[in-house]
């Protein structure tokens, strides 16, 4: 079955023909297999596609201010794409539900919101926001070797990402960049069981950001990278291993005045062998490392220039802690 509604710019006859040309209305709905949706609109839309099925290709384009796009697939190896761009207020909403689909969202303005939800293993997620006060909400569920690519450019931005797996999860990766002042991104990796080799990378230029990423239930070879790159910078990295964790790392790397760092590895009964590197090179940085309930584990803290604190906590046999203070820069 194939539903269409399509009002005000559908075509470039009716460009400008009333004065409710920025009104547009795409509602699609298709059940089957093989599927396939295109919409392009200019003005103020609003576009709802449902899929049920396999091989479906979704593109939408909006251009302006006020633009909604809600699109749900449900199958295999399905793929959507969204551009909205020059405006302010756009929203795209895209839910998938299977293995091997792809969502790509691109988004250009201020105030623009985006959440993607997939539920199944394979899939990844790009998304691009470019303006100021702009949100995003990607939430992964099911298993091994999903990713997140999201980049954010301006100031206020929000990144909240989720991958929660209800069993293992091996080579799952998210990378978050953000480029501006007043940034925060907030990232959970977790599984019931074991999070295997996965990994979180975060990267923020600009004042005043905040990173917060959690690795859940991690057990061997899983990493958190973070690099600030500005004054008043917070990074704030945990890896909760459960009853064992073995070879995971977090590093963080902050460049900037004022900055602060809280790493903390821990509550396992079997924890050895994992690594903490914080390197803060400027005035006045904060750095806070805890290690507890393990052996082998170890600790570097660097810190340059002047007015440094560090604070390492370890908990176990044979942890070892290197922490390096000084006015100059290696």
């Amino acid at each position: 079955m194939k539903k269409s509604v399509i009002t005000g710019v559908s075509i470039i006859a009716l460009a400008t023909a009333t004065p409710l040309a920025a009104q547009n209305s795409s509602t699609i709905t298709q059940g089957g297999t093989g599927n396939e949706a295109d919409v392009v609109q200019s003005g103020g839309s609003i576009s709802t596609i449902d899929q049920t099925g396999t091989d479906g290709d979704i593109d939408v384009t909006q251009d302006g201010s006020g633009n909604e796009s809600d699109v749900t697939q449900s199958g295999y190896t399905e793929t959507v794409t969204v551009d909205q761009s020059g405006g302010t207020d756009n929203a795209v909403t895209i839910t998938q539900g299977g293995e091997n689909n792809n969502a790509e969202a691109t988004q250009t303005g201020s105030t623009n919101t985006a959440t993607i939800t997939q539920d199944g293993l394979n899939s990844p997620v790009f998304l691009d926001q470019v303006g100021a006060d702009n949100q995003a909400q990607i939430t992964q569920g099911g298993d091994d070797t999903n990713s997140v690519d999201l980049d954010q450019t301006g100031d206020m931005n929000v990144a909240t990402v989720s991958q929660a797996q209800l069993g293992v999860t091996y080579f799952s990766n998210i990378t978050i960049v953000q480029d501006g002042a007043g940034n925060n991104a907030a990232v959970t990796q977790a599984a019931t069981r074991v999070t295997d080799f996965s990994d979180i990378n975060i990267t923020q230029t600009g004042m005043a950001n905040t990173s917060t990423t959690t690795q859940e239930g991690g057990y061997s070879g899983s990493t958190i990278t973070v690099t600030q790159d500005g004054d008043t910078n917070n990074a704030t990295s945990t890896q909760d291993h459960g009853y064992n964790g073995y070879g995971q790392s977090i590093t963080v790397t902050q460049d900037g005045d004022l900055n602060t760092s809280n790493a903390v590895q821990g509550d396992g009964s079997t924890i050895y062998n994992n690594t903490i590197d914080v390197d803060q090179v400027a005035t006045g940085a904060n750095s806070t490392v805890s290690q507890s309930g393990g052996n082998g584990n170890s600790a570097t803290v660097a810190q340059y220039v002047e007015g440094h604190i560090s604070t390492v906590n370890q908990i176990g046999n044979g942890n070892s802690a290197v922490i390096t203070q000084g006015a100059g820069v290696p």
